[in-house]
């Protein structure tokens, strides 16, 4: 069988080497024959066929990789010339690919992707491509045959058809241990809903308690602590403002600990806080971040300050946001 190369073969009426079938055969061989060998003089085309492995199953892919090399700035048409046999059938073969190689040459590649679906070895004998540069002027390329081991999926030893197997009896009988495992699966079950009813209508429930800490209290133990003397700012105010994000969230139900101050603003907007404590806020925890991140110094005197400031600020949205009716107080976090 014969294929073609998708993209390089030209119709057989363009071929400039067909009017030789009108010639005696021997003069037509004398005429390519010369005319090839003169266009090779000068040039640099070079052609190889290669195969990504030589032995393979009946019916898996083989990969045939075609090449040629032409030098650069040159338009020649590509006539192939590759006969396949009988055993193998074409699988794929997309459009071949133009490249630059390297300075001066240019690089064209096509893959057929082929099958063999009869055991057996299996040559490839012409692999072959006419380069027409002008009218007149041709070169043909050729590979060396390429040969191919088809194996068989018949394991060597089966020299037979197998027959075809009895059919099989199946006992209808269903084990013992089956119906044991299933009742005892069922008297779970029972026992487990019995159990989840009666644990969910049990009366005298007691409701939930909120644990609520009184963070004034919290603020003053934390100002008159050893923090601030012995110059552990950063500690001091990490947790002066962890008492301000605790308040505001037991007072507004805004959550702030994990989040960046201009993040809550709008929450904090739309719990019902007033614009002015929302300032406030956002400036004094602005403040703490210069001495947490920024290692900014600010004296005893002015942490102490800041502290009392915290305590001015949470009085100001213990006014306007009450403490939840029915909480508990609990000053055990410092």
């Amino acid at each position: 069988m014969s294929a073609s190369i998708p993209n390089w073969a030209p119709n057989k009426a363009d071929r400039p080497h067909g009017v030789t079938g009108r010639l005696p055969q021997y003069f037509a061989a004398f005429i390519l024959s010369v005319a090839f060998a003169s266009a090779t003089t000068g040039e640099n085309y070079s052609f190889r066929a290669t195969v990504d492995r030589d032995s393979l199953t009946v019916g898996d892919p083989v990969h045939l990789t075609l090449t040629l090399d032409y030098p650069e700035g040159t338009a020649p048409e590509f006539i192939p010339d590759l006969e396949l046999p009988d055993a193998l059938r074409t699988l794929a073969a997309p459009d071949a690919v133009d490249r630059a190689k390297n300075e001066g040459m240019r690089r064209r590649v096509q893959t057929i992707r082929l099958a063999a679906f009869r055991p057996g070895e299996v040559s490839i004998d012409r692999l072959a491509v006419c380069v027409v540069r002008s009218p007149g002027d041709t070169v043909r390329l050729s590979d060396s045959p390429i040969s191919l081991l088809v194996l068989s999926v018949r394991p060597d030893s089966l020299t037979d058809i197998l027959d075809v197997k009895g059919p099989v009896s199946i006992n209808p009988e269903i084990p013992i241990w089956v119906w044991v495992s299933l009742g005892l699966l069922a008297v779970a079950i029972v026992l487990l809903v019995l159990w989840l009813r009666r644990n969910r209508y049990s009366p005298g429930e007691p409701e939930p308690v909120v644990m609520v800490v009184d963070w004034f209290a919290e603020i003053r133990k934390l100002r008159e602590s050893d923090l601030v003397d012995s110059g552990a700012y950063d500690a001091y105010y990490t947790r002066l403002s962890e008492g301000v994000r605790r308040f505001v969230e037991q007072r507004t139900g805004v959550e702030a600990m994990e989040r960046a101050t201009f993040e809550i603003r709008g929450d904090l907007q739309s719990a019902g806080m007033a614009d002015t404590r929302i300032l406030e806020v956002e400036a004094f925890l602005n403040e703490a971040d210069l001495v947490k991140f920024a290692k900014f110094q600010p004296g005893a005197t002015r942490a102490r300050q800041d502290a009392d400031r915290v305590l001015t600020l949470m009085t100001q949205i213990d006014g306007e946001h009450p403490r939840p009716e029915g909480a508990l107080e609990s000053a055990s976090v410092s």
